[in-house]
């Protein structure tokens, strides 16, 4: 069974006289595919790839007028379909006990999904080339990590004031900025993450 809503780079074709209903691949947009995981193979990122398909006015998915984001690349660089093997029986429906809803679906594990053969975009070496390269800038990603203030344990947070990460990272306060529990009239000791993530509406979560 072939979902109604083809991936990029297909078009249903409905059941009829000659088969069941199956995907055709749409060149346009297979073109267009093919160059994201070109690209992606050879490492380029995902934010460089989105960023030269909206300057090349390529469209969207959606057709609309709408920028290429990173989830959408995202989904379509693990989407099988492109190398021919698209599945159905990934989800099951289960009672929902939240108030108003009566149901809701949730992911099957993947020794019960189906596969159905579809005509693939691809080479599967070049699928399990972009699949290796987002692995790998995972691995040596250079983002700020999630940490807990020694002084305050107000925990989560980025990387603190004054870290190597200066695009993502706090800026420093100044030095009037109030830091004991005199100035800042806490009944408990302060310090100065803690007032740049309350200046920030930011939730924390207290440590022991």
């Amino acid at each position: 069974m072939i979902t109604w809503k083809a991936p990029y780079g297909y078009r249903r074709i409905p059941r009829g006289q000659d088969g069941p209903a199956h995907l055709e691949i749409f060149e346009p947009e297979a073109a267009v595919a093919r160059r994201i995981f070109a690209e992606r193979a050879a490492g380029t990122t995902i934010r460089q790839i989105c960023r030269q398909l909206n300057a090349d006015a390529v469209p969207t998915p959606t057709g609309s007028c709408a920028v290429w984001g990173t989830c959408t690349l995202d989904r379509m660089l693990r989407n099988e379909a492109y190398i021919g093997r698209t599945y159905f029986n990934r989800t099951e429906t289960v009672p929902d006990r939240r108030p108003g809803h009566h149901s809701r679906q949730v992911p099957r594990p993947r020794a019960d999904w189906i596969a159905i053969p579809c005509p693939a975009v691809i080479a599967d070496e070049t699928f399990q080339a972009a699949g290796k390269a987002s692995t790998d800038n995972a691995l040596t990603s250079t983002r700020p990590t999630w940490s807990t203030c020694p002084n305050c344990s107000v925990a989560p947070l980025r990387s603190p004031p004054g870290s190597a990460n200066s695009r993502t990272s706090a800026p420093a306060l100044p030095p009037s900025a109030p830091t004991s529990p005199a100035e800042t009239g806490s009944a408990r000791p302060s310090c100065r993450l803690r007032l740049w993530i309350a200046r920030r509406g930011l939730p924390v979560l207290q440590g022991g």
